[in-house]
């Protein structure tokens, strides 16, 4: 009788051991927001895998658990705390509970440059520049929306809850908003798309 080979008892090793890959694809679940940025939210890699940023490692010494506490540090030392970047500032979010927040406004609070506007009190007119190109709110600046139907999209600011800032003009829509738009004298201060 043959002894098995070294290479068939690795394999048959290899096929008992679960699925890791599996078992850490549910940790955004864990956390607010967790899968609008997936992996990334906890490793400096946008893929995932390697080094954690700082709040994965606040995370994993956490218990790879979402609590007030977590949502209090501001793991990348930013100026905005860990809850405030995942829209859920005083931690009360539970996993299974829907995302609080719209995901265009989540951040990465293990990343530095990666932070929320800073807030435009209601009624205030925020230094945006209506009609100009972006992919993220945050292109537009503190208190901006970016519009990201246009291919380039624009920026613009809710006129229900600020002012317009000048060269730009509130116009209503059929589901009742107000948003910000350029003023423009003729075809040609307009952008095509």
């Amino acid at each position: 009788m043959c002894a098995p080979s070294k290479t068939f008892a690795l394999m048959v090793g290899l096929l008992m051991i679960p699925d890791l890959a599996a078992a850490r694809n549910n940790y955004p679940a864990r956390i607010p927001n967790g899968t609008v940025n997936s992996c990334h939210t906890c490793h400096i890699a946008e893929a995932g895998r390697g080094p954690r940023n700082s709040f994965g490692e606040a995370f994993d010494n956490a218990g790879k658990a979402w609590s007030a506490e977590l949502a209090v540090l501001d793991s990348d030392g930013d100026g905005h705390s860990n809850g405030a970047e995942l829209l859920d500032p005083e931690g009360t979010w539970s996993e299974g509970d829907a995302d609080p927040g719209a995901p265009a406004d989540v951040t990465r609070p293990g990343d530095a440059n990666s932070k929320p506007a800073d807030p435009v009190e209601p009624g205030e007119c925020p230094a945006v520049d209506v009609g100009s190109p972006c992919a993220t709110n945050e292109d537009c600046g503190a208190g901006g929306t970016c519009f990201d139907a246009w291919s380039t999209g624009y920026c613009t600011v809710d006129a229900l809850t600020a002012c317009c800032p000048p060269g730009s003009k509130a116009e209503a829509y059929d589901d009742g908003s107000e948003w910000c738009l350029k003023t423009c004298a003729g075809d040609e201060d307009c952008r095509a798309e």
